[in-house]
């Protein structure tokens, strides 16, 4: 799995927006201290732990900085003995040479809250962050190539709903339009490239406006995991497989390659094999083109291959 994401960038890639997610950490941990900085010594343990006192921006600050761990009253508490320290900066994380136990805990704390504010922004599949099958061995054909997006449904989007637009200010709530509404603007083209790239035109299975919306609903993965819900409320693409009733075998092995790529993957390549050696070459030259890297991605070479065997 590892060779594999690094073979399609995945991985560079996501190192790369973790690096712009750090990049900009401290800048955002510092605007929520500046709020907080002024507030009396004396009242700040009662006030953030029931919230009064507070106004929406500081009551804002409070719940995004104790969610990515950091310890608050002992950074202000060190900005009150040195307001002109930046306890965020370079210089302090990379600093070993701290002599009292109080700032080797602080520096450890920072680096916590720096690290956590990085896997919010984003995804990246861990045990405490994924559901607990997905690390279950004997479902990892089914789970491995499903991690990120499980990942991304338990920590980016209950962030974007519960804490930006149920309980966030105005600027928040306008944040999580402004992410809801781009992020359906890109499924909706990634879907007209992939379109256009498969077919040469739209993709002839989804041809109603509505069915059209729904399906760059998905791509935006907004839905997360109730999108299973809706898809079987209002299936997007129509049901041609096999039946439970009259083919169990078929319909097992359909929702297995349906579920693990890895196992589509196979499908496609060996279903292809037995085709050809049963007579049957242009379905099976076209199942085994599918199952090529690349070129598998377009069915449209798929079909265009199977001509020439016909």
């Amino acid at each position: 799995m590892s060779l594999f994401v690094r073979i399609i960038g995945l991985e560079a890639q996501t190192d790369a927006l973790r690096l712009g997610a750090l990049s900009v950490a401290s800048d955002v941990m510092l605007t929520h201290l500046s709020l907080l900085k002024g507030m009396d010594p004396a009242e700040r343990d009662v006030a953030f732990a029931t919230g009064k006192g507070l106004t929406k921006e500081q009551q804002q600050a409070v719940t995004e900085l104790q969610k990515y761990g950091m310890n608050i009253n002992a950074v202000l508490d060190l900005l009150d003995e040195a307001p002109d320290l930046n306890p965020l900066s370079r210089n302090f994380v990379e600093n070993p040479d701290f002599s009292s136990d109080a700032m080797k805990y602080l520096n450890e704390n920072i680096k916590t809250a720096l690290s956590n504010f990085v896997d919010s922004k984003v995804v990246n599949p861990q045990a405490h962050n994924l559901p607990k099958y997905f690390h279950d061995p004997r479902l990892r054909l089914v789970t491995a190539m499903g991690r990120f997006m499980a990942a991304a449904h338990a920590v980016i989007l209950p962030r974007l709903y519960r804490d930006y637009i149920m309980n966030g200010n105005a600027g928040m709530r306008y944040q999580a339009f402004s992410v809801i509404v781009s992020t359906i603007i890109v499924g909706q083209l990634m879907n007209m490239l992939k379109d256009m790239l498969s077919y040469g035109e739209d993709n002839p299975y989804v041809k109603t406006k509505l069915k059209k919306a729904q399906r760059a609903l998905n791509a935006s993965g907004l839905l997360g995991q109730f999108e299973k819900v809706t898809d079987k409320l209002s299936p997007l693409y129509p049901n041609s497989g096999p039946s439970i009733m009259n083919d169990p075998v078929g319909w097992g092995t359909s929702q297995v390659t349906g579920l693990s790529p890895q196992a589509a993957w196979a499908n496609k390549a060996i279903g292809g094999a037995i085709d050809v050696s049963m007579g049957n070459t242009a379905k099976g030259v076209k199942s085994m083109v599918r199952a090529a890297p690349v070129v598998g991605s377009f069915p449209i070479v798929a079909s265009e291959v199977a001509k020439y065997f016909k």
